[in-house]
């Protein structure tokens, strides 16, 4: 028995339809993944967008941990520079967020500066003796105002 040529052109599109519904199906949504893998590779990492990172006060967590997340975050999103920037700021409380406040506004609006002040003010980096000397030792600088000085104290 043939086939008619209309009927064949049916099953085709059905084919056809059945595959893109199959496609639309297995796609992530936009929201909470990243990309689609292509079907020959393996050992594919999944990084949601939608994915929490935890407040940074300064004290509860190692800087250099919360920053790999904060960037790990950061390279899943596409975000322009002043959006990263404020994505960061928001993550901040208490005395990291005060670490970066009273910066100037190009400073708070670069997410590398944003990291670098964090790691500079969080950062293991000397003993306590060492910090209590460098204390001890610093003078206001002629051109610093006193509360630039009193910050830097703190």
């Amino acid at each position: 028995m043939a086939i008619n040529p209309t009927c064949k052109s049916f099953q085709k599109q059905v084919t056809d339809l059945q595959n893109r519904i199959k496609e639309l199906f297995w796609k992530p949504s936009v929201e909470n993944e990243v990309k689609r893998p292509p079907s020959n590779e393996k050992n594919v990492v999944y990084v949601q967008k939608d994915r929490k990172v935890p407040r940074f006060t300064g004290y509860n967590f190692q800087v250099e941990d919360w920053i790999e997340d904060v960037n790990t975050v950061l390279h899943a999103r596409e975000m322009s520079r002043q959006e990263r920037a404020d994505f960061i700021y928001l993550q901040l409380e208490g005395s990291a967020k005060d670490e970066v406040k009273y910066r100037s506004h190009l400073v708070r609006q670069s997410p590398d500066q944003i990291l670098e002040i964090l790691q500079d003010a969080f950062g293991v980096k000397d003993n306590i003796t060492k910090l209590q000397k460098n204390f001890s030792d610093r003078v206001q600088k002629p051109n610093e105002s006193l509360r630039e000085y009193s910050y830097v104290l703190i």
